[in-house]
């Protein structure tokens, strides 16, 4: 059990690498540079090669972790695969707001901190109906129990993605 948890803190950390290394250039650049190097094009180019490294190493823990039987595993990989999809949609909404804030902390007018508080307020309520919608949809095809342990993988490697990237954003100004 102890090599499983192991494999589990590497895989994890493996995530937070590639998107650590998104937020972190992104500020980096942002405190070295007076002018913005990056358009708007570039970042969320960027932003999308990174979800999709994130998903694949997402679906490796999933892979790694959860044990599933001949039967049960292409009817949950096809159902992972769409609530992958589903969830990379609100991961690049999400992404979306983290860059306007990165772009504008140092100067974010009220208005600007009301609209996106409001908007990650949006997306974190959205998270919620996702995962609410496919509970179901996975409990077809595992047992109850492998469907808790599903969702702990995703809710850990959601909290340690959290955690870094809350090392890696400015706190906002208050004025």
């Amino acid at each position: 059990m102890t090599a499983r948890k192991n494999l589990f803190a590497l895989a994890a950390a493996l995530t937070l690498a590639s998107s650590a290394a998104f937020a972190g250039a992104h500020t980096a650049a942002k405190a070295a540079t007076p002018a913005p190097a990056a358009t708007p094009a570039t970042d969320t180019a960027a932003m999308q090669l990174t979800i999709s490294q994130v998903q694949a190493e997402r679906q490796q823990i999933v892979a790694e972790n959860l044990p599933l039987t001949a039967e049960q595993a292409p009817a949950f990989w096809k159902t992972y695969r769409e609530y992958s999809n589903e969830r990379a949609k609100l991961v690049q909404s999400e992404g979306q707001l983290m860059l306007e804030f990165i772009n504008n902390f140092d100067d974010l007018s009220q208005e600007q901190a009301k609209s996106l508080l409001d908007d990650f307020l949006k997306v974190e309520n959205s998270y919620l109906k996702l995962k609410k919608k496919y509970v179901s949809r996975y409990r077809k095809v595992l047992s109850e129990t492998q469907t808790f342990l599903y969702f702990q993988i995703e809710a850990k490697m959601d909290d340690v993605l959290a955690y870094e990237m809350s090392q890696l954003i400015p706190l906002a100004s208050p004025k």
